[in-house]
């Protein structure tokens, strides 16, 4: 069965569709991951057969390693550039929302009570509206940020203009004055968190929906 898997997967390698080529490699593993929960096999085949595929990394979806991953969050944590910067990141790692979503942010787009961020369709990719649930470290990231951005509609602002979101590059160039240049994006953390969820055994579609991926989200 692993090879039959394989020949199926290098067909799409075949093609030039690295990425897909992973993500279908994610979603085989997840479901037998879910199929031996159910008991209704024993093992996954596809757990193996990373090594004979081709590596893929965009340089838009580059990402550490998930040993690195502490140290980076260390760094973030230690951080010494704007408060609003830093919590912007730190955020990032904690909601794997895209770096366009999490820029556009608005505090009434926070429900404090039921500890959830409501992103309204007119700003999701797919025109769909999407909930995104709280944990405390998120709560507390982003009370941290209201002493900065309190009074602005954002919640991450520009450090000048509280009426403009802040700059697609600001988060990366943060990341290559941590040492990151080429090696991690804001992409990156919701790449780890798909590839660390479906290795774990969570259901795939749970962790599509949650990242808001789509048909065109390719």
């Amino acid at each position: 069965l692993p090879a039959e898997i394989l020949v199926i997967l290098r067909k799409i390698e075949a093609r030039g569709s690295f990425e897909l080529t992973s993500k279908i490699h994610q979603r085989i593993r997840a479901v037998f991951s879910f199929a031996i929960i159910e008991s209704m096999v024993t093992n996954n085949p596809a757990t193996d057969l990373k090594p004979a595929l081709k590596k893929y990394k965009s340089r838009n979806h580059s990402h550490v390693s998930i040993d690195e991953y502490p140290g980076l969050l260390k760094k973030i944590d230690d951080y010494d550039g704007h408060p609003t910067t830093k919590h912007a990141l730190q955020l990032m790692s904690l909601v794997y929302i895209r770096t366009g979503e999490l820029r556009t942010l608005k505090w009434c787009d926070i429900d404090w009570k039921k500890k959830l961020i409501d992103i309204p369709p007119e700003r999701m990719k797919m025109d769909q509206p999407h909930i995104v649930p709280l944990s405390n470290q998120s709560i507390n990231t982003l009370k941290a940020q209201k002493k900065y951005s309190g009074h602005s509609d954002y919640i991450f602002p520009q450090q000048n203009y509280s009426h403009k979101v802040m700059s697609e590059n600001t988060l990366l160039k943060a990341l290559e004055r941590m040492g990151y240049r080429g090696r991690m994006t804001g992409h990156g953390f919701r790449h780890i968190a798909s590839t660390q969820l479906n290795e774990m055994g969570f259901r795939a579609d749970l962790i599509e929906k949650q990242l808001a991926h789509g048909d065109k989200d390719q």
